[in-house]
């Protein structure tokens, strides 16, 4: 048995995992760092930060040279008849020892006994190779090479030996020098990598000739290097300067964090991709500044409203941010549709300057999507499953029956009333209890489970990505759910080298199934959806009354009926959802013309809607009442009826279809002279959309009550129908041109002129500018602050828009209302629907916004913004549908971002 110094133990415990790589005819065994391994993943950055931290300050005192550390480890064992190689291996296990020798030269499966007490490795190996000639050289990285006394191996040769195997070793240090344990090394496209020990030193074998290494760490920037004939490969990593060079979506383009001067912020889906919430509104709670995400409800597939920084307008359909997914405009239900499985990042464009690009409809903030798509390199399957419970962290308090119905005699008592309750009726409520039995009966334990099934990978001329998931959640009533599905298909393909296309696909399913109450009347999944007022008499409901027998039959027990039996009985309310979205785009560079690319997009959305309310009267049961008020419910039965809600039981069914198109022409120029960085976009925008509803109801039940229409009755007066159909488009002509400076000086500058069918054909076209600067003071010369790492002050300005404010209502228009009698037939009137106002146009919300983004002490982000913003409202005023612009909205906030990051504390 081995034995070390403690102190060293405990370190290398923390610090690595010994490992023996056999080479051919050679041995080479190293210890490697696993402390940082990558399988933990970006969600324990943090504590993998504070971790190396702390390891990184332990090592400092542990730390010798090569000479001190194998005079001062010192071995403890007793070996009888084992193999040399076996013990080296001991040794590598409890030491940073690593043996290098040649098989033909150094015989290690010769068998050994030997006894030793507290000796030093150069004491050892003698003993261990006494009859063979051997001399062993101790390296200043503790590496021992082991060899014949007259071998003449050496560094050179042991060096064009790993240059044969396709061995290749290095050393990764940070730009002070200091070698950075935990990095790890990976072979692109494959699963073959490592990380680097406690010196920063790592070893890969059978590396292709034409491989690329990656070497990523937390905080740090990546880098890949080109293999090709080397053996050795060094790297000095830099600190990741609060991801400056990660790339944002801005809407129709990218940019480099760097370069942003708006109120843009992005986060990226693995942070959220295992949450137990059923859609991405959910997910964002908490998560990005600015965004406000208010959760309603617990019932299962309810989806958050979200809304971003301030109210823009006093109408309630206008304050809903706008939603992009993979450049196509959407709507908050394809948002929700989507599954974290799928997605890349989401980034908000919060301001008017950011937002100004999507014009008409920016006013209340854009929130970007962007969809995962292949990487080139081999095939990558991923399963992910997550399963989770959820349970009341606190319920409200009640009062029991005992005092209850103790204190209505007092109130009773104190108007000089007759008692509510008798001796009789207050003993046996003081002993039994059944104010929460309602609830108590209908709880149970909310469940979610999700299984996602992910595929990707390609080649340089095509690149796939695939994905499919299942979502599964119940509530806290045991008949609401809701389920999803979600597949979804992304291909890159490059044709030649100067014209490239994407095709993506994508299909998801998703039903919610509820009881069915007048109260609780949802037609899709938000509607109502907090579950009105059957929830709260659940949690408490006639303090004196037990809901069911002691056999399971629900007690009549008056009002509306028992609302148990409503949840169990009173039928169902089931809607379903379908989205089926496709999109195809093409990218050409054009050859003569270097930076200009022209692109091509064309996207086709399906959505489909079902809702089917099943309602029908519960069987409840009259018991025998004792005490002489008849507050005491025995479980002797009497007799039977129905409850007297619905007024009539009945099955409706509704069917909502929406067909839209969005149709995208681009130019984007981008190029970069000296120190100059230039991008121009232009595009026009085409959309169309058509919406369709159709609903009808049939009333009661002839002979069997069941969920389908042949069940219902056949009169004319039980029947009744109703449906509306509904277009809508959109064309816009965009501009925008960014400049850049030396990594200086930044400008933004968007111009998009919109126009909406919702407005007259005068009044229709409005233009949405903005203006963007930004200054990095810490890349000037005079800015020399040590503390101080980075410092931006940026300004914006801009102009958007909303169109919800009563579209055609510019347009004269009649509705039918009631009915003429001529002579003894009535026949339909029809009514105008009020004054017109042609001159209506968008709402539009001016805002100014002053930033200042910093990072100090090396980690901590700080960022401020000042707004100020002005909206103009259109108000309902006299009669119906006249609308105009009265009023105006003015808020005006400082908002402060603090955000931790990784420390240097050398």
């Amino acid at each position: 048995m081995l034995s070390t110094p403690a102190g060293q133990n405990a370190l290398k415990k923390v610090l690595s995992t010994p490992i023996i790589n056999h080479i051919n005819n050679y041995k080479f065994m190293k210890k490697i760092g696993i402390g940082f391994s990558q399988y933990l993943g970006r969600k324990r950055k943090l504590l993998l930060i504070m971790k190396l931290t702390f390891i990184l300050m332990v090592a400092c005192f542990l730390q010798v040279s090569a000479t001190v550390y194998s005079q001062a480890t010192r071995f403890s064992f007793d070996i009888n008849n084992k193999r040399v190689v076996d013990v080296l291996r001991e040794i590598e296990d409890n030491s940073e020892f690593r043996f290098f020798y040649q098989r033909e030269q150094v015989n290690v499966e010769r068998r050994v006994t030997i006894n030793i007490t507290n000796e030093t490795v150069e004491k050892i190996l003698p003993e261990l190779f006494k009859e063979q000639d051997m001399v062993f050289d101790v390296r200043d990285d503790n590496l021992i090479l082991i060899k014949p006394s007259k071998s003449k191996t050496d560094d050179s040769e042991v060096i064009a030996w790993m240059q044969q195997e396709g061995t290749i070793t290095g050393k990764v240090t940070d730009i002070q020098n200091e070698a950075m344990p935990g990095v790890t090394v990976l072979v692109k496209g494959t699963a073959l990598g490592t990380v680097t020990n406690n010196d920063g030193f790592y070893l890969l074998k059978n590396v292709p000739d034409n491989a690329t290494l990656q070497f990523s760490f937390i905080g740090m920037k990546s880098q890949e290097v080109e293999v090709g004939n080397q053996t050795s490969i060094n790297i000095t990593m830099e600190i990741d300067a609060i991801g400056l060079e990660e790339v944002v979506a801005i809407g129709y383009g990218t940019q480099k964090k760097q370069s942003i001067t708006g109120a843009i912020s992005t986060m990226n889906a693995e942070v959220v991709e295992n949450l137990p919430v059923p859609n991405l509104s959910n997910g964002l709670a908490g998560r990005i500044s600015g965004v406000y995400v208010t959760q309603r409800s617990g019932m299962p597939g309810y989806a958050a409203e979200i809304q971003v920084r301030a109210v823009n307008t006093w109408k309630s359909t206008g304050n809903a941010p706008l939603y992009v997914i993979d450049g196509v405009i959407s709507d908050k239900s394809s948002f929700d549709a989507l599954d974290y499985s799928e997605v890349e990042n989401i980034t908000v464009l919060k301001d008017a300057a950011s937002g100004a690009i999507y014009g008409a409809r920016a006013a209340n903030g854009v929130i970007l999507v962007t969809t995962k798509t292949g990487e080139t390199g081999k095939f990558k399957l991923d399963y992910n499953y997550s399963y989770s419970f959820d349970r009341p962290a606190q319920l409200p308090e009640y009062m029991n029956s005992g005092d209850a119905i103790k204190y209505q005699n007092m109130s009773r008592a104190a108007s000089h009333a007759a008692p509510f309750a008798d001796d009789e009726e207050v003993a046996y409520y003081t002993a039994n209890d059944p104010a929460k039995a309602y609830y108590d009966n209908t709880y149970q334990d909310a469940v979610l489970q999700k299984h996602a099934l992910t595929a990707s990978g390609g080649t340089d001329k095509v690149k796939y990505f695939v994905s499919g998931s299942f979502f599964d959640q119940t509530g806290f009533v045991e008949t609401t759910g809701f389920q999803k599905i979600n597949v979804r298909s992304n291909l890159d393909m490059k044709f030649t080298d100067n014209l490239s296309g994407t095709f993506k696909m994508s299909y998801n399913e998703g039903e919610n199934s509820r009881f069915s109450f007048q109260e609780d009347n949802a037609n899709t999944f938000d509607s109502q959806a907090e579950g009105g007022f059957l929830i709260g008499r659940l949690q408490y409901y006639m303090a004196f009354t037990k809901p069911i027998t002691a056999d399971g039959h629900y007690i009549n027990v008056g009002w509306i009926g028992n609302p148990l039996a409503f949840v169990e009985q009173g039928g169902t309310n089931i809607t379903k959802e379908q989205n089926t979205d496709f999109q195809i785009g093409l990218n050409y560079k054009i050859p003569k013309i270097e930076g200009l690319k022209a692109s091509v997009n064309f996207s086709r959305n399906t959505f489909n809607s079902t809702n089917k309310h099943y309602e029908i009267k519960p069987t409840v049961y009259d018991v025998v009442k004792l005490g002489s008020h008849g507050l005491i419910y025995t479980d002797e039965i009497t007799g039977s009826r129905q409850t007297s809600y619905p007024s009539k039981e009945y099955l409706g069914e509704r069917q909502l279809t929406n067909k839209s198109y969005q149709l995208n022409l681009s130019a984007n120029y981008d190029r970069t002279f000296d120190k100059h960085h230039i991008n121009a976009v232009g595009v026009y925008e085409q959309s169309e959309g058509f919406d369709m509803m159709f609903s009808g109801v049939r009333e009661n039940f002839p002979l069997l009550q069941r969920d389908q229409f042949w069940a219902t009755g056949s009169a004319r007066t039980d029947s009744y129908v109703n449906g509306t159909e509904y277009e809508y488009g959109r064309a816009s002509y965009i501009g925008r041109l960014t400049y850049e400076y030396d990594q200086k000086y930044y400008l933004n500058a968007t111009i998009r002129r919109d126009g909406s069918m919702l407005f007259a054909p005068d009044y229709r076209w409005g233009n949405f500018p903005s203006v963007q600067l930004g200054w990095v003071l810490t890349n000037e010369d005079f800015m020399n602050v040590e503390f101080l790492n980075y410092l931006k002050l940026r300004a914006t300005y801009g102009l958007a828009g909303n169109d919800v404010v009563g579209g055609w209502a510019w347009a004269e228009s009649y509705r039918t209302n009631g009915s003429f009698m001529i002579g003894t037939s009535p026949l339909p009137r029809v009514v105008y629907n009020g004054i017109v106002n042609d001159k209506l146009t968008w709402e539009k919300s001016r805002e100014f916004n002053i930033g200042i983004d910093s990072r100090i002490f090396e980690g901590v982000i700080l960022i401020w913004s000042i707004i100020n913003a002005t909206i103009m409202i259109s108000l309902t005023h006299g009669l119906y549908r006249f609308l105009l612009h009265l009023a105006e909205v003015c808020h005006q906030r400082i908002m402060a971002l603090l955000m931790p990051t990784v420390l240097n504390l050398k």
